[in-house]
């Protein structure tokens, strides 16, 4: 009974380790797609960028902007602002 019991003690603890090994590969493999996926936005976006000469921009305000977006805040520069900078 003892050797039972213990034997079920060890397909349990083998259970959860392979449950962690599983979980932490699924993690690894999301943050891998996001990191692909940011630089081919960001590449793309890049090659935007430079096509319409446009190449010349401060990249902290560009990752500032872009994150903000993302978030759904406001911009910091005003509708006015803006549509001088496209212009």
């Amino acid at each position: 009974m003892k050797k039972l019991l213990r034997i079920k003690e060890i397909l349990f603890l083998c259970l959860i380790s392979l449950n962690a090994v599983a979980e932490n590969a699924v993690a690894e493999e999301s943050d891998g797609l996001e990191k692909e996926r940011g630089y081919f936005f960001g590449f793309s976006f890049g090659n935007m960028l430079k096509e319409g000469d446009n190449a010349d921009v401060d990249l902290e305000a560009l990752l500032r902007g872009l994150g903000d977006s993302i978030a759904g805040n406001q911009p910091d520069l005003t509708a006015e602002q803006q549509l001088a900078i496209v212009e």
